[in-house]
């Protein structure tokens, strides 16, 4: 029996048996083709790009002042941080010193009345004139400690009357009333020979002295004169004569002194000759001037000053000036914590350098614009705290 299907009723309707032609199919177009097909641009020409600068009205202008303002502040934040990282890393390497310009003070009448007949009272007309440091009796007073305890070693000063103190009113350390330093011409004449007048121009600075033999160190009076019997000779001789521990003690006790140098700190390297009066051995002393602060201690965080006299080479310059050579000594314990700041500083910087960048753009495309520095200054702050 042979087999036949028939069909549904439905079948024709839901699969239709009519010829569907390749033509009568939707077309897809190929990838390659799609490719080569022009794409709609998105350029934006710069014209349209930038908005027209805006017009500098008073509160603007106000407020660019006021972001250069923090933006100049930054500039010197960077400025001191550097030159704070180029001292400690100085301080590191042991390069703590600087020599600073000579100081030179003056006394402007002495060498015009030398050898004339001019005389004076007191230099009480001016406002901080220390009547005690020259005063007659304490000018004297001091004449005769030097005679009673140096002359051992500084024999002519026993062959000397002291006839009287001259001060000069214009020297300019008396005038601002420095009671630390004293400048006066003690005016002699010879014993034997009155006719004989010498002028001995006479230095008193209090200084600090350290003896290394002995552990020992305070404050002391330097004496410095320079004899001058004649305007015309071309060099002169200088004597030292030193009192340790004064003023805190009564008597000062000069003790005849040699320069022998000077040393890397520019300290004053003396040599006290030993007294036969009292048996004192010979000393080795170090002597200067020191000014400045420290914290602590001087040795751990300091920043001091030492300064020693220069000696004159002629009696005109003698009388008139008053050479002071000074160096700044630096000690910072704490030196490598500021050298590590250095590479913080990197960070800043280059925030800054960016935003000098961005403002060069802008001021080139017509744009008066200044950024926020605030940032960058609290990072600085936060840093150096």
């Amino acid at each position: 029996m042979r087999g036949a299907s028939a069909s549904s009723p439905g079948d024709d309707e839901d699969f239709p048996m009519d010829d569907i032609t390749a033509e009568d199919l939707p077309r897809v177009k190929s990838k390659a083709k799609r490719e080569h097909e022009p794409r709609p641009s998105t350029y934006i020409p710069s014209d349209q790009l930038l908005q027209p600068p805006e017009a500098l009205s008073l509160p603007r202008i106000g407020f660019l002042l006021y972001r250069t303002t923090v933006f100049a502040t930054a500039v010197a934040f960077i400025v001191m941080s550097l030159q704070s990282f180029s001292t400690a890393i100085q301080v590191l390497r042991g390069s703590v010193s600087h020599d600073l310009p000579v100081e030179i003070h003056t006394a402007n009448l002495i060498t015009n009345y030398v050898a004339s007949a001019q005389s004076f009272t007191t230099c009480s007309d001016l406002p901080d004139f220390n009547e005690k440091v020259y005063s007659n009796e304490f000018l004297r007073f001091i004449f005769s400690r030097l005679q009673a305890h140096a002359s051992y070693n500084l024999s002519y000063v026993t062959e000397l009357e002291l006839i009287v103190p001259v001060v000069d009113c214009t020297f300019d350390l008396l005038v601002s009333g420095d009671r630390t330093v004293a400048r006066v011409y003690y005016l002699v004449r010879k014993k034997s020979d009155p006719t004989q007048v010498m002028l001995l121009s006479t230095s008193l600075s209090a200084q600090d002295y350290e003896v290394g033999q002995q552990f020992q160190r305070g404050p002391g009076m330097v004496l410095l004169i320079a004899a001058i019997g004649d305007m015309r000779v071309k060099t002169l001789k200088y004597h030292i004569a030193v009192a340790l521990n004064y003023p805190y003690v009564a008597d000062p006790e000069f003790l005849y002194s040699e320069l022998q140098g000077v040393d890397g700190d520019n300290y004053w390297l003396l040599q006290m000759l030993p007294n036969q009066r009292n048996l004192d051995p010979a000393k080795d002393v170090r002597m200067a001037r020191r000014f400045g602060r420290y914290k602590g201690d001087p040795t751990s965080q300091s920043n001091i000053e030492t300064a020693r006299l220069e000696l004159s080479s002629d009696p005109a310059s003698e009388l008139r000036e008053w050479r002071w050579y000074s160096r700044a000594v630096l000690h910072d314990s704490w030196a490598w914590t500021h050298a590590t700041l250095g590479i913080f500083e990197l960070s800043v910087i280059f925030d800054l350098s960016v935003l000098t960048f961005v403002i060069y753009r802008r001021l080139r495309a017509g744009h008066v614009w200044v950024g926020d520095a605030f940032s960058i200054c609290c990072c600085i702050a936060v840093y150096w705290c």
